[in-house]
């Protein structure tokens, strides 16, 4: 999680409108750690409220994958 804010800061990238990320359930844990961590960033989307876009081709491919086991 450090590792991501730090590579933030190395590159200058100051501004951040989404994330994309797959489903899994420790992104959850990456998500809150940065919104935390990027909330006094002055380019930042009030509330973090759009950083964390799931990933659509993930969810597609559970849907599918789902819909072939029945």
């Amino acid at each position: 999680m450090k590792t991501i804010k730090s590579c933030l800061t190395d590159w200058s990238i100051d501004r951040i409108l989404t994330i994309t990320l797959n489903n899994a359930s420790s992104n959850d844990n990456v998500i809150n750690y940065l919104e935390i961590r990027t909330k006094d960033w002055k380019f930042i989307v009030p509330d973090n409220e759009f950083i964390h876009v799931r990933c659509c081709a993930c969810i597609v491919n559970f849907l599918v994958r789902d819909g072939l086991k029945k």
